[in-house]
């Protein structure tokens, strides 16, 4: 879609932060999704435990 959106060839590298919601239950499947280069966590992350999880998570893919 960005790449319809703007013509310019550099939007091939841009990284793709998912801003949904992400838990340590579904951030596995999440970070497999081609194009989907980080997150934007929001609520996982008041509790640190959550956020550590999520974190570990994605440095194993």
């Amino acid at each position: 879609i960005l790449s319809m959106q703007f013509r310019d060839s550099s939007i091939d590298n841009l990284p793709i932060l998912y801003g949904g919601s992400v838990t340590p239950a579904n951030a596995k499947e999440l970070i497999s999704v081609q194009g989907v280069n980080g997150f934007l966590i929001g609520g996982a992350s008041l509790n640190i435990n959550s956020f550590i999880s999520i974190v570990r998570i994605v440095e194993k893919n």
